[in-house]
């Protein structure tokens, strides 16, 4: 079947699938030669308004069918490209919107030559934004236009939102112009408090005065503010725990939840302790970056349901006054705080995951159990990353890591380890995986011949991973090279063999460049007579070893 002879509405379907600003990349745009000449580069091309134009131009009936649907041109107003090109020509595109609603999406910073259509890109939204229902843009305000300024963007945002569902704003100013704290920060009411369909709100830089009373409503499923490292430590659009966990009280439905230096401390210098408790049932995603100290006092204080799988909590030095937090209270209790934690995908359990730690970190990724050296699982897949825990060790990270692993221990099968350089304390790690009863294929990355020490049980404890079969490790260096490595293989072999668990498939795997080593010898495995020895670089397969014998395998099977 040709196009020409879709029906029209499947036809329209794929014209709206094209105008998804969403998946466009931003490219950067030569402000120094024409539009039609931007219009011509590829990664251009592909950006959803572009593609609607030319989509057009191609018969008088595409072009029917487009110039009649208002709603799709509403959904690429692409304010870079549209100020690129001509006046006539943004006129044009606006007046293809008709009353429809619009989706907004653009960038204008400081350092970009379209700076200066600034006033006429505010100018614009001013004039269209009661119509606005997606609003994505990055401003840059000139240096006498600063948040102390009557810039009459401020004025934009302080209207009320009727449509408004999604927000996320980023703010470019110079940091010589930021407001020092409360008092010299306007009074500013997003969206005058009315935004009725809001359920995304996302800001960057955002120096008003906080929190907002439109960014907690029950109908809110995203709330973001990321505060970039600066001059200040204590940026005015920041709250308090106890006006955090008020707000947080009023989103019933929230489904993703991000801080980033926009906690701050009581202005006395002395904790507050908040009383309030608040349920998340629909939460997914939790990611926090503060003080350890304000960090402890909000995670005290909410229960997530059964939907949380992505969790990313890093602890800075610093409290949001500049004073360096004490050695001691860096995620003081954090496994106590996390063992509340109900025990999360239950309804879709991983069976492959990745657990890397280090010193003063743990990270757990859900993998693609299909191709362990595939990107891990996007989207619902589980993701928990720790970090920041200074002054710390192995053996903290290990009692978080045990927090964690009820979560999933039942249901794996494969599992990958990594480890950071510093093994201070890594020979307990084989104890962490008792529980681990399923695991039939272990991916181990080797720095030391500890790491391969660690998997050895003492004489009087169980194997860790009793139904395992597969062992890979996994190096970057030559590790045969080094004998210690060899005599801790042999060690862990013979001890699964003599259990009557032999492991069945060892693979080597390098990871580094110029690591051929085509003439490595295995005689010294042949006393693990079946053993089958896989050697592989990248992941892909380029010998097998059984019983002394080599064979080229070109596509073998890995379990």
């Amino acid at each position: 079947m040709s196009m020409d002879t879709l029906a029209s509405d499947l036809l329209w379907e794929i014209f709206l699938l094209n105008a998804n600003m969403d998946d466009d990349s931003y490219y950067k745009i030569n402000s120094n030669t024409t539009a039609a000449e931007n219009y011509e580069r590829a990664e251009i091309r592909s950006r959803a308004m572009v593609t609607t134009t030319y989509t057009s131009q191609v018969c008088r009936r595409w072009r029917t069918l487009l110039l009649t649907s208002s709603s799709l041109w509403g959904r690429v107003v692409d304010l870079e490209l549209l100020f690129l090109g001509k006046e006539n020509w943004r006129v044009e595109v606006l007046r293809r919107t008709g009353i429809s609603l619009l989706y907004v999406k653009g960038r204008f910073k400081q350092s970009v030559k379209l700076y200066v259509h600034q006033n006429a890109v505010i100018a614009l939204l001013d004039r269209e934004w009661p119509r606005i229902q997606k609003f994505h843009v990055t401003l840059g305000l000139s240096n006498d236009h600063g948040p102390l300024g009557t810039h009459p963007f401020w004025g934009v945002i302080q209207r009320p939102a009727e449509h408004l569902e999604s927000f996320t704003l980023t703010l470019k100013v110079n940091q010589m112009l930021q407001p020092l704290d409360d008092t010299e920060t306007p009074p500013i009411r997003l969206f005058l408090d009315h935004a009725p369909s809001l359920r995304e709100f996302s800001c960057t830089d955002l120096w008003i005065r906080g929190p907002q009373t439109v960014m907690f409503s029950s109908n809110i499923r995203t709330i973001a503010l990321d505060h970039t490292p600066g001059v200040l430590t204590n940026p005015p659009f920041s709250f308090s725990v106890p006006d955090c966990l008020d707000g947080l009280a009023m989103t019933p439905h929230l489904e993703k939840l991000t801080l980033y230096s926009a906690l701050k401390s009581s202005s006395s210098g002395s904790s507050i302790k908040p009383t309030r408790n608040v349920n998340l049932q629909f939460i997914e995603e939790i990611s926090l970056f503060d003080s350890p100290i304000l960090l402890t006092q909000l995670l005290r204080h909410i229960t997530p349901g059964d939907k949380l799988h992505r969790l990313k909590i890093h602890s800075r030095s610093y409290d949001s006054e500049g004073i360096r937090s004490p050695r001691d209270e860096a995620f003081l209790g954090i496994a106590e705080l996390f063992s509340r934690y109900p025990r999360v995908r239950s309804r879709d359990p991983p069976a492959a995951i990745l657990v890397n730690f280090t010193y003063d970190s743990l990270l757990i990724r859900e993998l693609d159990v299909q191709n362990l050296w595939s990107s891990f699982r996007r989207g619902s897949g589980l993701h928990i990353h720790i970090s920041g825990l200074r002054d710390s060790s192995y053996s903290s990270v290990s009692a978080i890591f045990e927090t964690f692993s009820p979560w999933f221990a039942h249901t794996l099968t494969h599992l990958q380890i990594q480890t950071g350089h510093d093994t201070a304390g890594i020979d307990g790690i084989g104890s962490l995986f008792s529980n681990f009863l399923s695991v039939r294929v272990v991916c181990l990355n080797v720095r030391t011949p500890r790491v391969i020490a660690s998997l050895i049980a003492p004489e009087a404890d169980a194997l860790p991973f009793p139904q395992l079969k597969k062992l890979e490790l996994i190096s970057e260096l030559r590790l045969l090279d080094v004998a210690d490595n060899k005599q801790a293989i042999i060690s862990l072999l013979s001890q699964r063999r003599k259990a009557g668990n032999p492991i069945e498939v060892l693979c080597f795997t390098y990871m580094g460049r110029n690591l051929v080593e085509e003439e490595e010898s295995f005689e010294w495995l042949e006393i693990f007579t079946g053993l089958r020895v896989i050697w592989a670089t990248h992941g892909k397969t380029t010998r097998e070893y059984v019983c002394g014998q080599w064979a080229l395998v070109p596509d073998a099977q890995h379990l």
